[in-house]
């Protein structure tokens, strides 16, 4: 419900606020006193765009900023985010700024919000009547609400949701999943043949460095055997042989060692390289033996070099990354497989769901159409005292049976048109074309009425509710919106005694000149004003006792009323 509304600079009001209560609230006051202007200004903090000349003349900026208090938070967090709501509590205070440039500021809890998160907003929090333009009556998704709300039918709908949001996710993640299906079936063959390729050759890590060391070998064989040869002749051939050589040191060393204790170990130490030498010379001569001249084996090796080289051309990668490369594609090829599976499981759930989804839509479509018609006659009942004696309504439901998954849309498979007729003679047609904005206010209120013990509204607002009516009808329609308040907070304007007199709170608005500026103010009116003011409304300026005597009546008549069901 709003519980406070502070309206600051806009058009003629300078400061007003005002704290709300539940209950049916009146606005009365003479023609352009600024009653539209106040309830205006509510429906621009819902998101309206400000109007032309908004802010008042000399000021800065204008600025509106209302206080709703609402037990139920979810689905506002859900539409604005959590992050506004840090020890708010049940309260929810959104404002809106306007300054001289024309920049207009949004904010909710005094966070900046964005402005078109508003008309989300509004939907939970406040519901006008009588501007065409905000009826909510006349969209076709609220038109089905009211039926869904008469059959008690919401839970099935949430349920429905809730199966069509699984449905879009499965359907989303299937399309995503045959997107890369078929993108690696047009690789699959590429993937394949890199892959054979790559296990046809055999490929082993260190393999073309062991390929290059052989080849330096056999292509240098003739050049290694001769350097072997001259190794092995210094070692052991001609009279310069350094085995020969070593030999003659340690027999020179022993002789010396004979007499000379102290040189016994050097010619031990000679002793040991004379065996060296001798060991080396053999491993240069096994060695020089090895070294052949294969050209077999040269041109095998200078043909697997080659075809190395061609292949690291080609992908562009060293031997080692292209061994790599052939584990990644088994697994580039694996997935394939895997999303193979996946499709197939995934494509089976969505049927699964598609058939829950159907199930769900037809069982919400009956009984949207097998109560259409009640829901139609229980409306046309509550409408005939509100002034439309002959008046006919009528809700047609339009169903797309059977359904299709693919084509229905989160509401289900069920349109609702509310049709109406105000006169004889006249045939039923759209409420939006058949109605002035006066008559679709009183088609709201049957229709609230008739749902008031299912469902828990918005605030509402009624600006045109009294519009060609008076006497009896003017009472009726009084009654119902005091029914209506023991259960939910109405704000109505009203020039009609018999309405004003059902009210819980009256809100008098005045204006009058200030300095040589027009302003607009309110007040909550205690019992003896009411008294008055309903008096006004019967006999205009000029209240005479008479007058007064029946506005007391009629107050006195809505006291057994005043025990509301909310607070």
């Amino acid at each position: 419900m709003l519980a406070h509304l502070d309206i600051s600079n806009y058009l003629l009001i300078r400061e007003l606020a005002l704290d709300f209560d539940t209950g049916l609230i009146v606005l009365t006051g003479e023609t352009g006193a600024g009653k539209s202007m106040i309830l205006g200004a509510v429906d621009v903090l819902m998101g309206k765009t400000f109007p032309k000349d908004a802010i008042r003349k000399g000021e800065s900026k204008a600025v509106i900023e209302g206080t709703f208090r609402i037990a139920d938070q979810e689905a506002i967090r859900k539409t604005a985010g959590d992050a506004y709501f840090e020890d708010s509590g049940e309260e929810l205070i959104i404002r809106r700024e306007l300054s001289q440039s024309g920049r207009t500021r949004t904010f909710l809890n005094d966070q900046p919000l964005l402005q078109s998160l508003l008309p989300e907003l509004r939907e939970h929090l406040l519901d006008i009547h009588g501007q065409r333009e905000n009826q909510s009556l006349y969209r076709p998704e609220k038109q089905l609400e009211f039926l869904d709300v008469f059959t008690g039918s919401l839970p099935d709908l949430q349920e429905f949701r809730k199966l069509y949001r699984k449905r879009s996710e499965l359907n989303r993640i299937l399309h995503d999943l045959q997107e890369k299906f078929a993108v690696h079936t047009r690789e699959q063959s590429l993937l394949t043949y890199q892959l054979e390729e790559i296990e046809r050759l055999g490929l082993t890590e260190g393999e073309e460095e062991l390929i290059e060391s052989r080849l330096r070998k056999l292509e240098n064989s003739e050049k290694l055997r001769e350097q072997a040869q001259l190794l092995h002749a210094l070692l052991t051939e001609g009279e310069q042989a350094v085995s020969d050589r070593i030999g003659q040191a340690r027999t020179i060393a022993r002789e010396l060692a004979r007499t000379d204790e102290d040189i016994a170990p050097l010619a031990s130490e000679l002793k040991n390289i004379e065996s060296q030498v001798k060991d080396l010379s053999a491993q240069i001569r096994d060695y020089m033996e090895g070294v052949e001249m294969d050209e077999e084996e040269l041109e095998s090796l200078r043909a697997r070099r080659g075809v190395l080289w061609e292949l690291k051309r080609k992908h562009g990668m060293n031997l080692n990354e292209i061994i790599a490369r052939a584990t990644e594609l088994k697994d580039l090829l694996e997935e394939g497989e895997a999303l193979k599976s996946r499709i197939e499981t995934v494509g089976n759930e969505l049927a699964h769901t598609d058939k829950q989804l159907i199930e769900a839509g037809e069982r919400l479509s009956g009984k949207r159409r097998t109560a259409a018609g009640k829901l139609s006659k229980r409306i046309e009942d509550c409408l005939h005292p509100f002034g439309f004696s002959k008046a006919r309504f009528q809700i047609a439901v339009e169903s797309d049976l059977p359904i299709q998954p693919n084509e229905v849309g989160k509401n289900g498979a069920d349109r609702a048109r509310f049709l109406f007729s105000a006169n004889v003679g006249s045939d039923l047609a759209e409420l939006s074309k058949a109605a002035s904005g006066g008559e679709a206010s009183r088609v709201m209120l049957a229709i609230k009425s008739v749902l008031a013990d299912k469902i828990q509204y918005p605030s509402m607002i009624f600006d045109e509710i009294d519009l060609g009516i008076s006497g009896q009808i003017a009472e009726k329609v009084g009654s119902e919106l005091a029914k209506l308040g023991k259960k939910h907070q109405l704000l109505v304007i009203s020039h009609l005694p018999q309405i004003a007199s059902k009210a819980d709170h009256h809100l008098f608005v005045e204006k009058r000149v200030v300095g040589d500026q027009t302003e607009a103010s309110a007040r909550f009116l205690n019992n003896e004003e009411r008294v008055t003011a309903v008096a006004a409304l019967l006999a205009g300026k000029k209240i005479t006792k008479h007058s007064l005597a029946s506005a007391d009546e009629l107050l006195n008549q809505r006291k057994p009323d005043r025990a509301k069901t909310i607070g």
